[in-house]
């Protein structure tokens, strides 16, 4: 009878903390830079005076509420006049992925970030891929409403830019890595095709999510930046992106 009333109280009281916890918007700052290296290498000093933002682990259970991966990762940003810049340099024991080809579900096949962004009173958003091996996929969804059908995940020209370094090898899981690092470069072209402008004072949010597949780890860790529930298509959970005027 005791086992039974603390499973009840446990299931009654993860959706009430979880609703606290996702009361307010998470802010997010990108600043903007003219001067951004297309590498993967982050030791130049417009990355070092840019925030970094912690991954943190999806949350499945209460336990995981504010809870760091078991391999965590930064996530910068960066914007100029042409692209938004998404650096993410990530702790990975086992760098892996089947992943050959472009606009394929990478998310699937294995490690890779991914970049949401979604006007904040708009309906539509994209979900943007890196991965180790420098493949990339753009899908764009016109509403979580059509979310899943195939006009959503087609080839529609957008070229995204992925930079990847990888601290060790790729696909050999004898062997001990140490991280990845990707550089996912976003056309500001396509964030305003709709009319919306990126731009200080502009209203966006944004979720950035990895995958990581890994022969050392007990499952598929899934984490982001802001932390939030397992299903990254949770609008509501995605951060203010707050973009910060130039000089």
């Amino acid at each position: 009878m005791k086992k039974i009333l603390l499973l009840t109280l446990a299931v009654f009281a993860l959706p009430v903390f979880a609703s606290s916890q996702r009361r307010h918007r998470v802010d997010i700052e990108v600043n903007y830079a003219s001067n951004v290296p297309h590498s993967a290498d982050f030791g130049a000093s417009v990355w070092q005076k840019t925030p970094s933002y912690e991954f943190m682990r999806a949350v499945t259970h209460l336990s995981d509420f504010h809870a760091l991966p078991l391999e965590g990762g930064q996530l910068r940003l960066l914007y100029d006049d042409k692209y938004l810049y998404a650096a993410a340099d990530v702790h990975d024991s086992d760098v892996t992925t089947d992943g050959t080809r472009n606009q394929t579900h990478l998310y699937a096949q294995g490690d890779v970030i991914e970049v949401f962004l979604k006007p904040e009173n708009q309906n539509y958003y994209w979900e943007i891929y890196g991965s180790p091996n420098n493949l990339t996929s753009c899908f764009y969804f016109p509403s979580r409403g059509s979310l899943g059908l195939p006009s959503g995940f087609a080839e529609n020209g957008v070229k995204i830019k992925v930079i990847s370094a990888i601290d060790g090898t790729l696909n050999k899981n004898r062997d001990r890595d140490r991280g990845w690092r990707t550089l996912i470069c976003i056309p500001l072209a396509e964030l305003r095709k709709n009319g919306m402008k990126f731009a200080p004072g502009e209203k966006w949010t944004i979720f950035v999510a990895r995958y990581n597949y890994s022969r050392t780890l007990p499952y598929c860790e899934l984490s982001g930046v802001p932390q939030k529930f397992a299903n990254f298509h949770v609008l509501s959970d995605y951060a203010r992106l707050i973009i910060k005027p130039g000089n």
